[in-house]
């Protein structure tokens, strides 16, 4: 320090200071750089975790709303099977049929003969009439098995192969786990391989003298999976980032179940090293999230690596939180719906005439719209006339009387078939809600055609004394 002695007092505390100024500002800048690094990768873990947060949602919204479509499937078909026919198979053991049956899985075939079976005197073997009247009830696919040495042949189908052709003379193995969970008396529901694609299914036994001998199934093709991962493909995140699933199921740990340029690749099976390095890096990077039937969804741990600035900062957070929340009410909102028809479905099923039917049926819709007056009207096609059957919110019937088709609101409504009418301006002397305290106006009145094959079966009419969203 000899050679500041020579300098002023002045310069010496100048140069001080200086040095003490570039030090603060130097320090400065490494604490500033820290904390906007620090709080970009807080930004940056937030909006990943935000995002698979939705993803992980709509993918399970998505299922969700496949589930309930087999779930609506299988009660149609049973009670199709069960109640429009009695669902008594006669085995012939007289009568033997062949197949040429073609095991799904590895496609060998042999020769099978098998006892003819009838349902209320109609055959079934090759007989297309029951599942093809199920499907137009509701279900996309429905089979008839019979069981056979090797597993459960299809005897009556509209599951088509990619040649275009019915599926009869496939069959399930034994070694599948759907025909395992069918031998010990249980209902298999979930993801299955049926002939050659995967679909939602319910399979369930069919018992003939005690023992189960066959398999009525219903099932979707996974077609709302397919868009899904369609439109979750295009997405991209932070850049060039991109959302993907692996399977974590025992059987197919390691399956990349989506993905932009691995899906249906095995990392771990592949023989691939590259593949192999990546696997045990997603293991090590990712953690469980949420299991499916046959995979887990995974969400990445708070480790992202920054890119560039313009990756960092120019992302939209507002404006793709918004467009995901909107995707998932949308998914929310038919969810919702699926289960108010399943809801309907299981209250009038079993209805044993039309005033239990009728009363069923408006509690059910009570339960998902807000309404508190409901009335269902039966048509008498030989009369041409409408009665109320049964209603809701209404203390005394004897005013309603007979309507004729065209006639007033009901009867025109009727009479269009296709037509919802709703009425909001509603004349005070209308109709008057009674409650323990009092009364109250109607809001809103929507009238509602029962169509079906073009056929009237009656009309629904509700209100409320609120407006309906």
């Amino acid at each position: 320090m000899k050679f500041l002695k020579k300098y002023s007092i002045t310069f010496q505390l100048f140069l001080f200071i200086s040095f003490l100024m570039t030090m603060i500002f130097f320090v400065s800048s490494v604490f500033m750089y820290n904390y906007q690094e620090k709080f970009i990768t807080k930004q940056n873990n937030d909006y990943i975790n935000n995002h698979l947060e939705n993803f992980v949602s709509r993918l399970d919204v998505t299922y969700k709303s496949m589930q309930i479509e087999v779930e609506e499937g299988i009660n149609i078909a049973e009670m199709v099977f069960y109640r429009n026919y009695s669902g008594n198979i006669r085995i012939h053991t007289d009568k033997k049929i062949s197949y040429d049956a073609v095991n799904q899985i590895t496609h060998d075939t042999n020769k099978v003969w098998v006892n003819s079976w009838t349902l209320d005197g109609q055959e079934i073997h090759n007989n297309y009439e029951i599942v093809d009247k199920i499907k137009k009830m509701g279900p996309a696919t429905v089979t008839i098995f019979q069981k056979i040495e090797d597993g459960y042949l299809r005897i009556s189908t509209n599951v088509i192969t990619k040649a275009g052709r019915r599926a009869v003379g496939t069959f399930i193995p034994n070694e599948s786990e759907v025909i395992k969970t069918i031998e010990k008396g249980n209902r298999y529901q979930g993801r299955a391989y049926v002939v050659d694609d995967w679909y939602t299914t319910i399979y369930d036994p069919i018992y003939i003298n005690g023992e189960i001998k066959g398999i009525l199934y219903v099932g979707e093709k996974e077609s709302a999976i397919n868009m899904f991962k369609r439109e979750s493909k295009s997405e991209r995140y932070l850049g060039d980032g991109y959302a993907f699933v692996m399977s974590n199921n025992t059987k197919f740990n390691g399956l990349m179940l989506m993905h932009p340029t691995l899906e249906g690749i095995n990392l771990r099976t592949s023989g691939n090293i590259e593949y192999l390095e990546l696997y045990n890096e997603l293991i090590s990077d990712f953690t469980q999230k949420e299991e499916t039937e046959t995979s887990r969804i995974v969400r990445m741990k708070n480790k992202v690596r920054m890119k560039s600035d313009r990756d960092q900062l120019a992302i939209s957070f507002n404006n793709m939180a918004k467009q995901l929340y909107d995707f998932e009410d949308k998914h929310q909102h038919q969810l919702m719906m699926r289960k108010a028809e399943n809801d309907l479905f299981e209250r009038t099923r079993f209805a044993n005439d039309m005033d239990i039917f009728g009363q069923n049926a408006l509690r059910s819709i009570a339960n998902y719209l807000p309404i508190q007056v409901g009335c269902f009207y039966y048509y008498h096609e030989a009369e041409e006339l409408l009665t109320c059957q049964s209603s809701i919110g209404i203390s005394d019937k004897t005013n309603f009387r007979n309507i004729k088709l065209g006639e007033g609101l009901i009867g025109e409504v009727a009479a269009r078939k296709i037509e919802v009418k709703e009425v909001e301006d509603i004349p005070k002397d209308f109709y008057k809600l009674k409650t323990g305290i009092g009364e109250c106006d109607l809001k809103q009145l929507i009238i509602i055609p029962l169509v079906l094959n073009d056929n009237l079966l009656g009309v629904i009419e509700i209100a409320s004394v609120n407006i309906f969203s």
